[in-house]
């Protein structure tokens, strides 16, 4: 049984991957972990997370280099699943622990209501109740306690164990990257 994280001043002044301690090898284990932080305080505002696979890769649009938008992740209806579960991935291209974490966030909600509602009224409700990040309608106060709740999560948890992946020509979603001239020559000539 996991400890309840309670309301605190935060525990880390930065949520970059570079201050954490790596705990988790993997990237599911650390997710499935994270989702078990999250548990009580979706259940205490009556959202029960349902069983979910959470994976990492990419969903069924795959990656499209060079798009100005990239999907960070993808949440399946359970009629989709043989096991009649949802299944949540999260895209390689993350690598921050803080960007997962919220992305994590996000999916679950489409897996509470089983991928119904899309982006639409039930999934805005529920977003605003729990007061989710990419959510427009949270005010800066309870934005800032969202992002206190990470933190105390991250503290236990440490780094998202993954680097991301990176594609020449195409920018991270979390950070910038464009590579020098000398890489594009040693590549494009190798």
């Amino acid at each position: 049984m996991r400890e309840e994280i309670k309301p605190g001043k935060p525990y880390l002044p930065s949520v970059k991957n570079r201050d954490l301690p790596m705990i988790h090898p993997f990237a599911e284990v650390w997710l499935n972990e994270a989702m078990e932080y999250m548990r009580p305080r979706f259940a205490a505002l009556g959202y029960e997370i349902p069983p979910v696979n959470i994976n990492v890769g990419f969903g069924s649009s795959g990656f499209r280099s060079g798009t100005k938008k990239y999907t960070l992740g993808w949440c399946y209806a359970r009629r989709m699943s043989a096991a009649w579960i949802n299944d949540i991935y999260i895209t390689p291209l993350v690598e921050e622990s803080s960007v997962a974490l919220s992305v994590l966030a996000h999916e679950l909600v489409h897996a509470i209501d089983d991928c119904k509602s899309g982006h639409g009224e039930t999934f805005k409700q529920i977003s605003k109740d729990l007061k989710l990040t990419d959510c427009r309608q949270v005010g800066l106060l309870d934005f800032r306690e969202t992002v206190d709740f990470y933190r105390r999560v991250l503290a236990k948890i440490g780094r998202y164990p993954r680097s991301g992946i990176r594609y020449l020509h195409t920018r991270s979603p979390d950070i910038s990257y464009r590579p020098s001239a000398d890489i594009e020559r040693r590549i494009c000539t190798a």
